[in-house]
């Protein structure tokens, strides 16, 4: 559904080769690659089934937002750079990378802890029956909360240092009272499904469903004393923020300058975004007229960062 975006001069020359995990290999060797890129580590079974083909995994899955000089999505761009034959574009990436993540910690590493704004972040409740998770250190939000220099809620949580999350209930978080709640949404599904709202992401120009969302999770009557929802600090950001390796560190920029504005206030997470997109991804695409990834969202002297600036807002 992205091929569009991401090649759009051959996406309608792709072709789907099945789960990433358990691909079809009868597919894979019509093809005739050269390499196959594997989004698991479990590489044995697919290299016997595909006589002929290099499979390969980068682990670029896993970024570690607030280290990334230790991750594997680093190692694995620079060993893509070989592979590919492109060692000093992936050089260039790493060193941005590195460099815009070194930006962020000089000024948030040392806070002290009463500095820091109370944060959940935490998943958007599709249903009723939703099991709401408070994010934690192994997972990329968990990491966000801590580059961006936001003290999360659920530090106190058992399980907090090495889980990716942690379910909680409507008591807890109003014991715990965040000044900010951050929720995370997901449009595409592992199985290859679309949710239609929120509506967030590259191919989203109209904010509206985003609107929509925040608007009826503020109007939780269990929730009305939290300061969050007092204060309009009630934010939904695009799965892109999460669920593609770059993005924590983009979600870490976007929160680090609603949390922290004094800290930053040369920072401008559009520029930031558009010059990923721009350089690094060769792509033609204009974050002021295109994407939907934050709501509500930054106004940084009536510029909209977040959402397109012919939103309306």
């Amino acid at each position: 559904m992205l091929k569009s975006f991401y090649f759009p001069e051959r996406g309608d020359d792709l072709i789907c080769i099945g789960n990433m995990h358990t691909p079809d290999y009868e597919a894979v060797l019509a093809a005739d690659p050269d390499v196959l890129l594997t989004f698991s580590k479990a590489t044995e079974e697919k290299a016997e089934k595909l006589p002929g083909v290099d499979v390969v995994f980068l682990g670029l899955y896993y970024p570690n937002v607030t280290a990334p000089e230790d991750s594997s999505f680093v190692q694995g761009i620079l060993k893509a750079g070989y592979i590919f034959n492109r060692v000093t574009e992936s050089r260039d990436y790493v060193e941005w990378l590195l460099d815009l993540t070194d930006m962020l910690s000089s000024q948030t590493t040392n806070l002290d802890e009463n500095e820091k704004p109370v944060v959940f972040m935490s998943n958007y409740p599709y249903t009723e029956s939703t099991a709401v998770k408070a994010y934690a250190t192994v997972d990329t939000l968990g990491q966000v909360c801590i580059l961006a220099g936001g003290g999360n809620i659920g530090r106190n949580l058992p399980g907090y240092f090495n889980s990716s999350s942690i379910t909680v209930d409507a008591e807890w978080i109003i014991e715990s009272n965040p000044e900010y709640i951050v929720l995370h949404t997901v449009r595409y599904t592992y199985g290859g499904s679309m949710r239609d709202d929120p509506a967030q992401g590259y191919d989203v120009d109209d904010p509206t469903s985003l609107q929509t969302c925040v608007a009826e999770y503020m109007a939780k009557p269990e929730f009305a004393n939290i300061d969050a929802m007092k204060n309009g600090n009630v934010y939904i950001i695009a799965g892109d923020f999460r669920n593609n390796a770059m993005g924590g560190t983009l979600g870490a920029v976007y929160l680090a300058k609603i949390l922290h504005p004094d800290l930053f206030t040369d920072l401008d997470p559009e520029a930031v975004h558009q010059e990923y997109i721009t350089r690094f991804l060769g792509l033609n695409y204009s974050l002021e007229e295109h994407g939907a990834f934050l709501y509500p969202a930054i106004n940084i002297n009536n510029d909209l960062v977040g959402i397109p600036n012919n939103s309306g807002e």
